[in-house]
């Protein structure tokens, strides 16, 4: 028998062990299946982005775990507690096979099943992510694939408990050690979501919802616009950025009186006039917008400065790259084009709406931003463009517009509407015979305002009474919890974002169910003291802005990997020196 080695032996038996080869197809079997239905039920979704992909997450990361339990409990049991037990391990040492050999190889054993199982989910999870056509899932997909890397250190810690067990032939104890660290580890993505309820400086106390997510999120696109405008002092962004301000007033409208209209036009405040930035139309008020028929009518405000600006002579020269578009009852007013874009509204609501964005139409984003950069020879433009390109296919991502412009209220004021029960929604949508811009720069504009506002009006953190907060108190906070609670780092190393822009994976994380906002560390000084806090239209001068400063990830979860998978595996040689004790003692 003690011809071949321990390892080889036992790997022939486990080749015919019917337990070990039903598990696999059948765990395998589940993952594939959940995988695939998520994947069919989401990579075309607007809601992509919800809980939803969360629940896959932790579905899969339960399947694994569950199935590497599984495997060492059988294997631990059978070969290594039941080896010692009916006195084969004896025969072993009295064979001249070292104490050494008899515990690595059975250690080697376990690991050649499990880690066979842990590539072929990592790899499942892998080639779905490089075939979905979705962006965002796609991203979310590679993310977890080396996210997965947690189930290989789950799989390393419950080896150290199982050959410790084992070592004292605890079999009741090794089904029951097992079980309970399986329901332990299976909870690490729940436990940001416990902390928020139980901890007053989490994420959810230090700030309202979700705005710590879109607070990072400006303070990311900020760094961007002011690091080129120091650049390039006196150049096109700072121009951009001071020339903010011309919007203020730069759009009226006549008041509707019991359905007469009035001749007396009125400034629109700064809110509902950024509300229009945002929906990429301050280029279409030249001949007016009337947004019904009973006299509500919209325009530039003939005295304001707006109309000789440095931002709109850009914007207008952006959307001049393609011919003027007509919108009309002929073709629904755009339908097909908008509907593939942000600028539309379904009605009735409906969850689970499929839908993709048109960037590689004629008129669409792609071709125009291919426009924008062939005959620029300005490197100061070229690097703003990228700062848009990178906004429109990271930041926005998320269809809704609830979701996507938070900070806008009036968004569907500016939208198409399209009724999906067949009903003739043209009253409504009758304005957009007064817009003739292409979806493209339409795109662009709605990044283009969100760029310089960010820029400009950096927002101040706050927690839920709405009292202003010190971030480094936070990330003071994270670190430790990061890096010393077992379940947080797990959690992290799951859902961290490897491959994404740091902007969509701030996306990805601010729908998660497991949110756990701790990416880059923001260094922020803001004007507290700062007259008219919430006007928008500021430029550099009269910005909020003091000192910002992006440095290194809060939580680095290669560190994290490297240093925990070390501590693993020198706990598993420790396994071996008790081992070795017990055996002296019993030979």
């Amino acid at each position: 028998m003690m011809q071949l080695t321990i390892f080889k032996y036992f790997y022939r038996s486990t080749l015919k062990s019917k337990f070990l080869w039903i598990s696999s197809v059948l765990f395998g079997l589940i993952f594939l299946i959940i995988l695939s239905i998520f994947t069919f039920a989401l990579q075309g979704d607007s809601i992509v982005l919800t809980q939803w992909s969360s629940l896959e997450m932790i579905l899969l990361f339960l399947i694994a775990i569950a199935q590497i339990t599984a495997m060492n409990l059988y294997i631990f049991s059978k070969y290594f507690s039941n080896s010692k037990k009916d006195g084969t391990m004896s025969l072993e040492i009295r064979s001249g096979i070292s104490k050494t050999k008899i515990f690595f190889e059975r250690i080697l054993l376990s690991k050649a099943w499990t880690i066979g199982m842990y590539i072929f989910f990592t790899m499942i999870v892998l080639i779905f992510g490089l075939s979905t056509s979705s962006l965002v899932y796609s991203t979310f997909l590679m993310n977890l694939s080396v996210g997965f890397i947690v189930v290989f250190l789950y799989d390393l810690f419950l080896t150290a408990i199982l050959a410790t067990l084992s070592t004292f032939s605890l079999n009741l104890s090794l089904g029951m050690f097992g079980v309970l660290i399986f329901l332990l580890s299976g909870i690490t993505p729940l436990v940001p979501s416990i902390g928020q309820m139980i901890d007053k400086t989490w994420t959810s106390h230090y700030t309202t919802s979700k705005k710590a997510y879109n607070d990072y999120e400006s303070y990311i696109i900020a760094n961007d616009v002011r690091t080129l405008a120091n650049k390039n002092p006196g150049g096109f962004t700072e121009k951009m950025l001071n020339s903010y301000p011309s919007l203020k007033d730069s759009i009226s409208w006549r008041k509707n009186y019991n359905g007469t209209a009035s001749d007396k036009y009125v400034p629109l405040t700064e809110k509902e006039i950024y509300d229009i930035g945002i929906s990429g139309l301050l280029t279409e008020f030249t001949d007016g917008i009337d947004r019904d028929n009973k006299g509500r009518h919209y325009k530039y405000n003939d005295n304001n400065e707006f109309k000789n600006s440095d931002i709109l002579k850009h914007l207008n020269d952006v959307k001049g790259i393609f011919p003027q578009q007509v919108y009309n009852s002929s073709n629904y007013y755009g339908e097909k084009t908008w509907e593939k874009s942000f600028y539309h509204t379904i009605t009735p609501s409906r969850p689970n709406l499929k839908f993709d964005f048109a960037f590689d139409s004629k008129y669409g984003f792609n071709n125009l931003y291919k426009k924008l950069n062939e005959n620029e020879q300005d490197q100061e433009k070229k690097e703003f463009y990228k700062i848009i390109d990178r906004i429109i296919k990271n930041s926005f991502v998320i269809f809704n517009g609830d979701h996507m412009f938070l900070d806008s209220r009036n968004w569907d004021d500016w939208n198409i509407i399209i009724n999906k029960n067949g009903s003739n929604e043209q009253d409504k949508n009758k304005w957009l015979e007064n817009v003739t811009i292409t979806v493209g720069a339409r795109m662009y504009q709605t990044a283009f305002i969100k760029a310089i506002n960010s820029a400009i009006n950096l927002p101040y953190p706050v927690n839920q009474n709405n009292v202003e907060q010190d971030l480094s108190t936070y990330y003071y906070k994270t670190k430790i919890d990061s890096y010393m609670n077992p379940w947080t780092m797990f959690n992290k190393i799951l859902s961290a974002n490897y491959y994404g822009d740091d902007l969509i994976g701030n996306r990805i994380e601010q729908e998660a169910f497991n949110k756990s906002w701790v990416d880059k560390e923001v260094i922020l000084e803001l004007n507290n003291n700062k007259e008219g806090k919430n006007e928008i239209f500021n430029d550099l001068n009269s910005s909020n802005f003091v000192k910002l400063e992006i440095k290194d990830k809060v939580f680095n979860p290669i560190i994290a990997i490297v240093v925990y998978g070390l501590i693993l595996i020198l706990i598993t040689i420790g396994t071996f020196f008790i081992f070795n004790l017990k055996m002296k003692k019993e030979h």
